[in-house]
């Protein structure tokens, strides 16, 4: 086994149909081998087949639960979360709220146990835990859902902070690795023991130009021990509108990850493709 490990998980399934297919189709290929769920939005049903489809096609996939305190309902009463409609709040209220410590940590740790607890039932143990949006790493969030992960025995909850060094001309990334690190350390600043070996990737990769130039120095750069690699493939998906403003650039990122040249550079013995699972 390489001394390079690496986790290529995508976020968002559940979102909608063709992000789904999109991660799927990349999970078959053998170059995304973790996903993370959201479980709110979709008919459980639906999402249970959805799941279903991922066991078949990439039984080795890791599963785990992207939390998301934004799009859509909460699937308890969270009124700290919440907005008047019964909806959760918006990204900007949601994050001053936040900083102004007007969370309820109890509300929130429920509320992502309810979400995790969906996948669960219809995945069987989750293998991480990861926010949408890393909103996660919010004071209050942070630790609701280390507690929750600690009570579940949850192996991992991803900590976002993309090296710096990684890309450093790309204003618009490390502008969100900045505020990512000033959230977090807002929160307090801890890793959790079973997550602080893990470095992180993929703030500084979008669907773009850039995209397959960055991914294959990634690979070439690699560090040892643990990388866990975000990515977004999915197809296009009119539908992805409602709930987040990136909606092409994950066909772009679906087309580069099962090419030809990516995965001939996957299958290379430097690098292990590996699961959170414990």
């Amino acid at each position: 086994m390489s001394e390079h490990r690496l986790v290529i998980n995508a976020d968002d399934f559940g979102i909608t149909a063709g992000v789904d297919a999109g991660i799927i189709e990349a999970a078959s290929a053998g170059v995304v081998t973790s996903i993370s769920v959201v479980t709110n939005l979709q008919h459980r049903d639906n999402l249970a087949r959805a799941i279903e489809r991922i066991r078949h096609s990439a039984p080795a996939a890791g599963i785990g639960l992207h939390f998301n305190c934004v799009m859509g309902s909460p699937l308890t009463e969270c009124r700290t979360l919440m907005d008047q409609r019964g909806r959760f709040a918006s990204v900007p209220s949601l994050v001053r709220k936040a900083l102004l410590r007007q969370i309820d940590q109890e509300e929130a740790s429920v509320e992502c146990a309810a979400q995790l607890g969906v996948l669960q039932d219809i995945a069987g143990r989750a293998t991480h835990i990861d926010g949408h949006l890393h909103l996660h790493v919010l004071p209050v969030l942070w630790s609701a859902v280390n507690r929750v992960a600690a009570q579940s025995a949850v192996p991992h909850v991803r900590l976002p902070l993309e090296p710096f060094r990684m890309n450093p001309f790309d204003v618009g990334a490390t502008a969100r690795k900045l505020l990512v690190y000033l959230a977090w350390r807002s929160a307090g600043g801890t890793r959790p023991d079973r997550s602080q070996s893990v470095q992180f990737a993929g703030m500084s990769l979008r669907g773009n130009s850039h995209f397959s130039a960055r991914l294959l120095r990634l690979f070439r750069d690699l560090p040892a021990g643990t990388t866990e690699l975000m990515v977004h493939p999915g197809h296009r998906d009119p539908e992805v509108g409602r709930f987040t403003g990136y909606g092409d650039g994950r066909a772009h990122e679906l087309l580069t990850l099962t090419s030809s040249a990516v995965r001939e550079r996957l299958g290379r013995e430097d690098i292990t493709l590996a699961t959170f699972a414990a």
